[in-house]
């Protein structure tokens, strides 16, 4: 039995999608990276060395977790390595209660957790994020507004596999993917079924003070930054790469197709039957882990389009 397993790594968010060719998707979502680590540790005694990725932090070029230097860990990890909770709240003791004897005392973090699973497995992968695919022109790099979250890329993926499970042609692929979230929003730019472009927004928190002749922050106020933010960069977007569908997904996609499914092209994200929502960086993270295992497969052939491959040492 071949397992291919993907892990999406938020900050607050830790899901894994398990997937075995003979059976459907197991989607499974961790209240804490110690639950999630816990149950690797019991799919690994399982399964003998199943292939894992791993969509966390700031992303790095494909490569596995044992042959990462610290300066490529430090870079992986650098600002998500906050406590998760304050040390004396009970959360923290319910987290470090659940660690393994060696992580006692501190919550779990990911500097943590990458240093346990490349130990717990030896075919664990870290995935890139939007600015380390080859296909992003370099002088996209220098702007500050890319994608930094490789579960934005492993969102693609899905997407991708699925439209080529509908014998979509690569030319054919030709679209922006939006992730409309509560406070956020990403957009990323498919051509030809290459990953070229992309930006994230967030208006400023309410909790910030704002410019001192502003008037007090409200949701409303906060509402307005959204969409106008949302939209500048949709449209900026679509007038750049001369687009005009877009895929979208997240909590926000119903509003968004109610207020704009008269001015652009919209359609919703392609779920399967009885598929979670809010799975689908994790699915994409398996579906990597697939493609690796079977060079023949169709999510090889996505991992092989999108030219993730081009760092993986072969098996």
């Amino acid at each position: 039995m071949s397992l291919s397993i993907g892990i999406d790594y938020g900050r607050r968010s830790w899901k894994l999608c398990l997937l075995d060719e003979a059976q459907p998707p197991e989607y499974h979502c961790f209240a804490s990276p110690a639950e999630l680590l816990a149950s690797l540790t019991r799919l690994c005694a399982l399964f003998p060395e199943p292939v894992i990725t791993l969509a966390a932090g700031n992303g790095l070029p494909l490569e596995r977790l044992d042959r990462l230097v610290s300066e490529q860990v430090n870079a992986l990890t650098a600002g998500y390595d906050e406590p998760l909770f304050p040390p004396s709240t009970p959360a923290a003791s319910t987290v470090s209660e659940a660690l393994p004897p060696a992580q006692e005392g501190p919550p779990l973090v990911l500097t943590s957790f990458v240093e346990t699973l490349r130990s717990l497995n030896l075919h664990s992968y870290v995935l890139p994020s939007l600015a380390h695919l080859p296909t992003v022109p370099a002088y996209r790099l220098l702007l500050e507004r890319l994608p930094s979250s490789p579960a934005a890329v492993c969102h693609v993926v899905t997407l991708l596999y699925r439209l080529r499970q509908r014998e979509a042609s690569w030319p054919e692929m030709r679209f922006l993917v939006l992730e409309a979230h509560s406070a956020s929003w990403k957009i990323l730019v498919v051509e030809d079924g290459y990953l070229t472009n992309g930006v994230h927004g967030t208006p400023q928190d309410l909790t910030l003070p704002l410019l001192p002749l502003a008037t007090a922050p409200t949701e409303g106020l906060f509402e307005q930054a959204y969409w106008e933010g949302l939209l500048r960069d949709l449209a900026g977007l679509l007038a750049i790469h001369h687009l005009d569908e877009v895929v979208i997904s997240g909590r926000r996609s119903e509003t968004l197709a109610t207020r704009l499914g008269e001015v652009y092209q919209l359609y919703y994200f392609p779920y399967a039957p009885h598929e979670p929502h809010g799975f689908e960086a994790a699915l994409g993270a398996a579906l990597i882990a697939s493609g690796l295992q079977h060079p023949r497969s169709l999510a090889a052939e996505v991992v092989q389009h999108l030219q993730l491959w081009r760092s993986v040492p072969v098996f």
